[in-house]
């Protein structure tokens, strides 16, 4: 099968470690891996990218990799 792609954008990485963290996000993702493991095409995998939006903003500065996620 296809892959299974969601696509967010942050403004800052701890952002999203704010959302992941969230009742909101535990709640919603509370039933996941309760479907047979025969019902997956493969693992789940997180991909991070960031993106430079505004060069000319010289405030703006890459945050260092790392966290709880597997960076790829």
């Amino acid at each position: 099968g296809d892959p299974y792609v969601v696509f967010t954008i942050w403004n800052t990485r701890q952002d999203f470690m704010n959302w992941v963290r969230s009742d909101a996000f535990v709640k919603g993702h509370a039933q996941s891996g309760t479907l047979p493991k025969d019902a997956y095409f493969q693992p789940n995998v997180l991909e991070m990218h960031e993106v430079v939006e505004d060069s000319a903003r010289p405030d703006l500065e890459p945050e260092s990799p790392g966290g709880p996620f597997k960076m790829h």
